[in-house]
Formats: structure tokens, C-alpha cells, sequence
């Protein structure tokens, strides 16, 4: 028996004509040079730029930082670690890290713009080592490699995010990424506009992308772009709009699987219940964006208030919190404080377990820290507790 056509089907095809028209001279204005994808298999494109430009730290996603700022942003540089400053030229080799209230935005003579998220880091090139969040506008060829997986593009927009365990997420919303791995365990995959992917242990498994997750692309990729300015001749527009037009893809891609899933049930309806099995259970994508996780609860150590107990530090210490539901990883907001300085951020990597190790030599006389869960989104961050350290032991 030959399919039942749908009502939905064009009204879909509507709905994607409308979308194109509303944003059609925003992409045509704006947009950048089409992506040239590379033959699955063949090597990854590389950069050829050595040298990049630090044009804005952004602070708690509310302001531009002023001068240079301490534990917002570090360099490391020939094995010397520095507050890095907006202006800051940044060569092949550099390392550049973000703490846990500031995104940076890089730029390249290409026009490659890289929005860093905080408690992020890789080295400059085209970007290695990476951990952490960012986004990715490219004009001219890059690529972001992690420990596992490298997604090389020429002329795309895309968001590259780091897990536990070495996975990285990749979602593309302008172009084609090819999406590799580092070691040879598996051919590149091309990823196109609208989708997602996990690679690491496994190869690329393309989806369409979430829609809760191109919004919230959108909505911080925009908030920065207009605190720090991108120079005269490039525009923002092409990054908004490009998310927006990968919203519509994923969505059509998304309402076109339910569809099929309500023919095929109509259709056995039809047969009398008779029913054929499916070739692919339903992706995860196609079910209600889940919401984000609560805010976790710090139990130790220290106290909601200052100074809090003093701790033996010498051998570092374990901060704990309680796991929450819905949690992919946790962020770690810790603070030192010295005469000269102030507070200031020091680094905690991101982990998936409800504790974090933290050496010595982050730490200070006076500290103070919280936590907040990512999941579909970010929690809201955890009550702030207050330790001492003695670093000769307690008295």
C-alpha cells in the first residue's frame, strides 16, 4: 500500500519558506565564504595563521573587561604563566585559558573569530588541546583539535564541547565540519548545518541538534559579539542568523522523523495491527528538550561565612558537593585572596564527579568556592563556602 500523504508536509515546506525570507538579507549581507567540505577519509584542513589577536575578555556576560584584569584570563607563554589583557597579540604555541567568569573572544587576520566559553583553554595555531566550550566562526580553513577528536572546516560556524573521558560534542550551524579523530581510529565524517554529533570512543553518529541547544548557541554567542565589538566590516549578523537558520533545519529535520513515526503508526492502525519492527529507535533528539539541572549543594569544606575553618593545605584539598540529577559535569568557581590582589579565580578543571582535587599551589591563605552543574543548560551556582590554609600545618 502506497504511504498516505501528510498535512504536515507542507505546511512544513511553508514554514521553512517563511523562514528563508525573514532571514535571507541578513545571510546574503553577512554571511561568510561558502564551506568547501573536504572528500570523507582525506586529511583534515589546517591553519595557516601564527598569529591572533585577544579583542575581548567579557565578565560575568555582563561587561568588557577593563586593562588587565587578574584571574580572568592566562597566558602561558615559554613556560611563563600571565593575566592575559584585551589587545594582547597572541603567537603560535601560546596557551590561553579562561577562568570561571570570563569568555574570551579571539580574532585572526583571516577573519576566523573564537568565542571561548569560561573554563576553557587550548593552544593558538589553529586551536589544540582544547577543553572546554567554544565557538567557532571561520573564514579560511581552521580546525579544533582535543585530546581525541579534530573538526577542521573551511569557512563555517560551529560549537566544539569537551566531556569527561575524552568526548567531544560538535554542532555545526553554518557549512560542513569534518569531524575526525586523532589517533586514526575512525574515518572523517562530514557533519552539515543543523545536526550534532559525539565522537570519542566512537565514530560520528550525526543527529539532528537540539533546539534548546542552537537557542542558548545563540543567545550567548550574541550577548558577547555585542559587548565586544567585532571590528568595522564584520558583522554579527551572519552568526545569529546562521544559528537561526540551523534552528529551522534541525526543527524541520526533527518535525519530518515524528511525522514518519505517526504515518508508520497509522499505518498499522490500517493493517489491523499489524506492525513491522523499526529500523532505528527514536534519537533522543526528537523528544522535548530536557530542562536544566538544579543547583548543587557545596558540603565541604569551609563555612557561608568568612574566614570559615583553617585547613592543613599542604597536601592540597577535596571539595565536595552533592551530585544532582540531570548533571553532565560540574564547574568549580574558586577563589584566593592576597593583600595585593584581592580576589582572584584560580583554576579548577570541569569533572563529571561530585568532587574536585585541588593542589597547594592553586590555593591561598583565604579561599572561598562554589559550584554549578551543566547539563541541558547551566545551574544556578551553589551556596559560597570560606576556608583558611596553613601551609605549615594547623596550629
Amino acid at each position: 500500500m502506497s504511504p498516505t500523504p501528510t498535512r504536515s508536509a507542507p505546511r512544513r515546506a511553508t514554514a521553512w519558506l517563511v523562514i528563508l525570507s525573514l532571514l535571507l538579507p541578513t545571510i546574503v549581507a553577512c554571511t561568510t565564504a561558502p564551506a568547501t567540505p573536504t572528500a570523507p577519509g582525506a586529511p583534515l584542513p589546517r591553519a595557516a595563521a601564527d598569529v591572533a589577536r585577544l579583542d575581548g575578555i567579557v565578565v560575568d556576560g555582563s561587561r568588557l573587561a577593563q586593562g588587565r584584569e587578574p584571574g580572568l584570563v592566562w597566558l602561558v607563554r615559554d613556560g611563563y604563566r600571565l593575566d592575559a589583557a584585551p589587545g594582547m597579540e597572541l603567537r603560535r604555541g601560546d596557551r590561553i585559558e579562561t577562568g570561571p567568569r570570563a569568555h574570551a573572544v579571539l580574532r585572526y587576520p583571516s577573519g576566523t573569530e573564537v568565542l571561548m566559553r569560561p573554563n576553557s583553554g587550548g593552544r593558538i595555531g589553529s586551536l589544540t588541546e582544547f577543553f572546554g566550550e567554544v565557538f567557532v566562526k571561520v573564514r579560511g580553513i581552521f580546525s579544533v583539535d582535543t585530546q581525541f577528536v579534530t573538526a577542521g572546516a573551511r569557512g563555517t560556524a560551529y560549537l566544539v564541547r569537551t566531556y569527561a573521558g575524552g568526548t567531544t560534542g560538535v554542532t555545526v550551524v553554518e557549512g560542513v565540519v569534518e569531524v575526525g579523530s586523532t589517533t586514526g581510529a575512525w574515518p572523517s565524517v562530514p557533519i552539515r548545518a543543523g545536526a550534532t554529533t559525539l565522537a570519542h570512543p566512537r565514530a560520528p553518529q550525526p543527529m539532528p541538534a537540539s533546539l534548546e541547544e542552537l537557542a542558548r548557541t545563540r543567545d550567548w554567542v550574541e550577548r558577547v559579539e555585542q559587548l565586544a565589538t567585532p571590528p568595522r566590516g564584520v558583522s554579527t549578523g551572519a552568526i545569529v542568523g546562521a544559528v537561526a537558520i540551523a534552528a529551522a533545519i534541525a526543527a524541520i529535520a526533527a518535525s519530518g522523523d515524528r511525522d514518519r513515526d505517526r504515518d508508520h503508526d497509522r499505518d498499522r492502525d490500517r493493517g489491523g495491527g499489524r506492525d513491522r519492527p523499526r529500523e532505528s529507535p527514536p534519537s533522543p533528539s526528537r523528544s522535548e528538550p530536557p530542562r536544566a539541572p538544579d543547583a548543587p549543594r557545596a558540603l565541604a569544606p569551609g563555612a557561608v561565612r568568612a574566614p570559615g575553618p583553617t585547613l592543613d593545605c599542604r597536601r592540597g584539598v577535596m571539595l565536595r558537593w552533592a551530585p544532582v540529577g540531570a548533571a553532565r559535569d560540574y564547574l568549580v568557581a574558586l577563589e584566593t585572596e592576597s593583600p595585593r590582589r584581592g580576589w582572584a579565580a584560580a583554576r579548577v578543571a570541569p569533572t563529571d564527579r561530585a568532587e574536585a582535587s585541588v593542589p597547594a599551589s592553586a590555593l591561598g591563605a583565604a579561599n572561598r568556592w562554589a559550584v554549578r552543574a551543566r547539563g541541558a543548560g547551566e545551574s544556578p551556582a551553589s551556596q559560597t563556602l570560606y576556608f583558611a590554609c596553613d601551609f605549615s600545618g594547623v596550629r
